[in-house]
């Protein structure tokens, strides 16, 4: 491990996969960077999540790709890659170093692609927190830290390709796989369920019936799912007030999300967190 000011760099001596057949992350890492990397050429994948500021990637079958934090994009093995900051700025980035069987079958499967490495991936919200927890991941010095950071590099190429357009650049009509993409990428911020509804081809009753259909839960059901998900781990992991988790998670009224929690765990997010605080 490195730290060095806002720099941090964690790797994993002699991380391997089971039998080679998963996923083996061999590296963490988070950092301000000013300048730019040129024409470098890795041995394994990486993903850079570009939490603030912008600029521009290069790779040879990409060309140059404009990156607007947030933004997610994946470097491959033995493709050289140029990227950076717009000159005179500066962006953070955290990054995972990765390899194993199972990515190089993502990349032949289209989930990785070398063509199109860069993801929009909207408020950047579920790709930060899937960052906090490979950071987790990596200082778990138990055997099973590698496994859980291989997992969740499993989620994070998942919810990456959740993100991709179709090719015309609208949402599909009656698409409740993408409306459930969209319901996980903006969980956290201001949610009109109705409006999304709208904006993939449902009214809100159609929306609901075919919620259940596929998933058997409600459209708020799965919103309130997902964010009080996140607040577990933010109450487990962090000392964050009760007040600012529940803004971290959507809810713009601290005593709601209050009594949505408890009502949802049983315990009131203060009890949680003595029950389960890990740090």
């Amino acid at each position: 491990m490195t730290i060095d000011g806002g720099r941090i760099a964690l790797y994993a001596a002699g991380a391997d996969s089971l039998d080679g057949a998963g996923i083996a992350c061999t590296g963490f890492g988070l950092q301000q960077i000013g300048g730019w990397v040129r024409e470098r050429t890795l041995d394994s994948y990486a993903a850079v999540f570009v939490d603030t500021g912008r600029g521009a990637l290069s790779t040879p079958p990409a060309g140059s790709l404009a990156v607007a934090a947030p933004a997610l994009f994946w470097l491959f093995p033995g493709i050289p890659h140029s990227y950076g900051p717009d000159e005179g700025t500066t962006w953070h980035e955290r990054w995972v170093l990765f390899d194993g069987r199972l990515a190089e079958a993502l990349q032949r499967a289209g989930l990785l692609d070398p063509t199109q490495p860069l993801s929009t991936i909207g408020n950047g919200v579920e790709i930060g927190a899937l960052f906090d927890t490979l950071h987790s991941d990596f200082l778990d010095t138990r055997r099973s830290g590698p496994i859980a950071a291989g997992a969740t590099v499993q989620r994070l190429i998942a919810c990456a390709a959740r993100h991709r357009p179709d090719p015309g650049g609208r949402p599909r009509r009656g698409d409740i796989e993408g409306a459930v993409a969209a319901i996980r990428e903006r969980a956290f911020g201001p949610l009109d369920l109705a409006e999304l509804a709208a904006e993939f081809g449902f009214s809100p009753a159609a929306f609901r019936r075919r919620m259940h259909e596929v998933h058997g839960v409600a459209p708020k059901a799965m919103l309130m799912q997902i964010r009080c998900a996140r607040a577990k781990e933010l109450l487990a992991t962090t000392d964050q007030v009760v007040e600012a988790v529940a803004h971290a998670t959507g809810f713009e009224d601290a005593y709601y999300f209050s009594r949505v929690f408890a009502a949802r765990e049983g315990l009131s997010p203060t009890a949680f967190r003595r029950r389960h605080r890990r740090i």
